[in-house]
């Protein structure tokens, strides 16, 4: 084992890993990011305010912009993936605005 100053370098190089990330904001990839000093994922989604006219097209985009390469988000996932399966089942086109429950219901997972 190599020594510096009687010291082992395992524990410097662990020394300054841990020194280096402690007042560290996080490391972002992927729309997530990781805090060092705490060992925590954080997800950060950047959704623009809800529109008064709803449809479908929007609800894609909207969900599509959502990235968990994890698997992490899944239980968050799937309630947007029920959602997408309602409109399928009305047969809703794209561009038509979504029935008043359904945009109700919208407004609540979008929250």
């Amino acid at each position: 084992m190599h020594y510096t100053n009687g010291v082992p370098i395992t524990q410097i190089s662990l020394r300054v890993y841990q020194n280096s990330y402690e007042n560290y904001e996080g490391i972002k990839t992927l729309g997530q990011v990781w805090h060092p000093s705490q060992d925590t994922f954080k997800y950060e989604i950047n959704i623009k305010p809800c529109q008064e006219r709803v449809v479908k097209r929007l609800v894609f985009s909207v969900i599509s912009s959502i990235f968990a390469h994890t698997g992490h988000l899944g239980s968050v996932i799937v309630r947007y993936k029920m959602f997408i399966k309602q409109l399928w089942l009305r047969q809703i086109s794209w561009d038509e605005e979504l029935p008043h429950d359904l945009q109700e219901t919208w407004k609540k997972l979008y929250r």
